[in-house]
Parts: structure tokens; sequence; C-alpha cells
């Protein structure tokens, strides 16, 4: 098991806390400053990443996603 702190955006400062078995964590090859860049701005300022990679694989080609809120006003 390891000890992770998923820290939250804008605030690095704050976050959560996981124990997570060694298997279900990836190793990112990313320097420590733009890893806390990409905490900081939220996302906004992220490692070079082709489109391709961010979703490759998560949804079928074609397939159209809707998102239609429920709940009350």
């Amino acid at each position: 098991m390891l000890n992770i702190f998923i820290p939250t955006s804008p605030n690095p400062t704050t976050g959560w806390y996981a124990l997570v078995a060694e298997k279900d964590v990836k190793t990112l090859d990313i320097p420590v400053d733009m890893a806390f860049r990409t905490i900081i701005s939220a996302g906004i300022l992220s490692p070079d990443q082709k489109p391709s990679d961010l979703s490759e694989g998560l949804y079928p080609q074609g397939q159209t996603i809707s998102y239609s809120p429920s709940g009350g006003a």
C-alpha cells in the first residue's frame, strides 16, 4: 500500500489522503514544477499531450455523449 496525497486546485496545501495499492498507481514522467503548475492552474497548464492520448479507449468511435442535469432548481 502507498500513502497518496491528492492536492486540490488552486490551493495544493489542501487535498485528500488515500491508501492505494501500488499496482493501481501510475507513475508520471513529468517534473515536479510542471505537476504543481498543472494543479495550481486547475489543469489549464498541463504537460503536452495529444488529444488522442486523453480520449483513447474512452468511447467507441462515433458514440455521442449527452448531458442532461437532473434534480431541482
